[in-house]
């Protein structure tokens, strides 16, 4: 079996509680917030990350902490009537948020899916995107708005894929939520979602790879 995964997975661990795993919508305090704030709290995890580990964020240890900044998230990346289910809506959303702060060491990747099978993506090139990411050591955003037969995955919603694991030709990409990991197969996904979604994570620019060797 090969991996992929991000450099120090720990840093998405423990907020709360000692086996908590990312972030969580519930921390949110208002009820709407609460029940379509998964993709301002995904976009909190990718930023938690990515910027926490280069220093434009302290390191959040608390829900308190990780509530702060989901709610600044909001401003940035607002869900509509019907939650946050277009993947521009998050790409647009992050890049609005790292301009107003002056941060210009990222690019934000988008990959969509469209509802249309006949404009999808093919699974190698998903996949590629999806190991791209995590190998820029950056969470990558998943929109999944209809789960097919993957039965760890919840429709309508967005969660940070944190690794991917190969075994023969099975891939496998394990997300964080609700606290916990689930896994699910890209390709097999793609092949049954009715309604597609897309993927988004943040590119450090070529000088920052550079620093970072």
């Amino acid at each position: 079996m090969t991996r992929v995964g991000l450099r120090t997975p720990e840093r998405l661990n423990g907020i709360g509680a000692a086996s908590y795993c990312g972030f969580s919508q519930d921390w949110y305090a208002d009820e709407w917030r609460q029940r379509a704030g998964c993709g301002p709290t995904t976009a909190t995890v990718l930023l938690a990350y990515c910027l926490g580990r280069d220093g434009d964020w302290p390191v959040i240890r608390t829900t308190d902490e990780a509530r702060r900044y989901m709610d600044r998230l909001w401003e940035y990346v607002t869900p509509s009537y019907g939650g946050l289910y277009k993947t521009r809506w998050m790409a647009e959303g992050l890049r609005r948020y790292l301009a107003a702060e002056g941060i210009a060491r990222y690019t934000v990747e988008m990959l969509a899916v469209s509802i249309l099978p006949s404009h999808r993506p093919t699974p190698q090139e998903v996949i590629a995107f999806i190991r791209d990411g995590l190998a820029a050591d950056s969470p990558v955003a998943f929109l999944n708005r209809h789960a097919g037969r993957e039965a760890e995955l919840d429709t309508w919603h967005w969660v940070p894929i944190v690794e991917l694991l190969t075994a023969g030709e099975t891939v496998t990409a394990v997300c964080v939520d609700e606290g916990r990991r689930k896994s699910f197969r890209p390709a097999a996904w793609l092949d049954d979602t009715l309604l597609g979604g897309g993927f988004v994570y943040l590119r450090p620019t070529a000088d920052r790879q550079d620093v970072t060797g």
